[in-house]
């Protein structure tokens, strides 16, 4: 009956752990579908602020009422200013220039760039602008709700398939090894209980298919069926250290409480980033109900990227708590 619990625990542990994979997996691939919307809509809205520089223009050369092209034009730039960190400045003309923080232009008179994303063979997303036929790279620090969807990506989800992919590779490894070093029932050698293969699309992590309960190889001598000495030495690999992805030399209990740690410190940053977003949002919103939009002061439009964070750290804050759950149950 051990033996067979030995083998039903360690497929259940399979289970969890690539239970686990493909949860942060989907959420990779939702974040990479947001960000792309958002690279959409960003290229419609630099577009747009152009279009309504080149509209204002001929509307006050024609002598009519440009105020609710004002308008529009204002709230694009805030919209605008949310998802992404930018400055803008106003021309001679009345034109909105837009740039980055970095100075790559967005907007520049009635002309507007175009952000192509794309994401490498490796699952890491790369950003060009391409402005008046010059194409140029583009750093994923943006800022905004796409700079925090691409820091969840960057310093989240990667990380951690990393490292659990690490513990699963490495825990199988050293159970193998052990086991290789026994001998069951038969007195034969060891087979592995594992098979660890990344590119192994139902999961990186199976439990050899090929072993029986009778081939545990638990005995330190092969005329000794009685003797637990090896499985002794199999339950000593949980308070062994192993050199994991991002942690570094920690039991499996140890990798388990850092994991679960360190998505509740980024849950807990991103929740004060939200407190102090929707704190100066609202400081954001009083001063312009005095002022229109960037026209009279910059300033006040380009605090509505906090409102825009506030949004986008609660959809990281809820699915880090979804995460954290999942990583919780693969480690019980």
């Amino acid at each position: 009956a051990l033996r067979e619990q030995v083998i039903s625990e360690a497929g259940a542990l399979s289970l969890r752990i690539d239970n686990t994979l493909d949860y942060i997996d989907s959420q990779s691939t939702e974040i990479i579908s947001q960000q792309q919307a958002m690279v959409s809509q960003i290229n419609t809205l630099t577009s747009g602020i152009a279009s309504y520089n080149q509209q204002i223009a001929q509307a006050e050369a024609n002598g009519d009422n440009a105020s609710a092209l004002y308008d529009a034009r204002d709230q694009m730039v805030e919209e605008l200013s949310g998802m992404m960190d930018v400055q803008v400045n106003i021309d001679d003309q009345g034109n909105y220039n837009v740039t980055l923080k970095n100075g790559q232009p967005l907007v520049s008179g009635q002309q507007s760039s175009t952000i192509a994303l794309e994401t490498n063979a490796d699952g890491t997303p790369t950003m060009s602008l391409t402005f008046a036929g010059t194409t140029s790279t583009m750093t994923t620090d943006t800022g905004g709700s796409l700079g925090a969807l691409f820091d969840y990506q960057n310093d989240v989800l990667t990380p951690l398939t990393d490292t659990i992919n690490s513990m699963a590779s490495q825990f199988a490894d050293a159970v193998n090894n052990q086991l290789a070093q026994g001998y069951d029932l038969n007195g034969n050698p060891g087979e592995p209980l594992f098979i660890y293969d990344a590119s192994n699309a139902d999961g990186p992590l199976i439990v050899n298919p090929d072993i029986t309960a009778d081939e545990l190889a638990f005995s330190s001598s092969p005329d000794e069926s009685g003797n637990s000495d090896n499985l002794q030495a199999l339950i000593n690999i949980s308070s062994e250290p192993l050199e994991i992805a991002n942690l570094g030399s920690v039991t499996v209990g140890q990798a388990c409480s850092s994991i679960i740690s360190n998505i509740g410190i980024y849950s807990q940053q991103n929740q004060t980033e939200v407190d102090a977003a929707s704190n100066v949002y609202s400081a954001a919103q009083n001063q312009q109900s005095s002022v229109s939009g960037v026209s009279m002061d910059e300033e006040a439009v380009n605090l509505i990227t906090y409102q825009q964070i506030y949004e986008a750290n609660l959809k990281v804050i809820s699915a880090g708590a979804e995460i954290f759950d999942s990583v919780l149950e693969m480690c019980s």
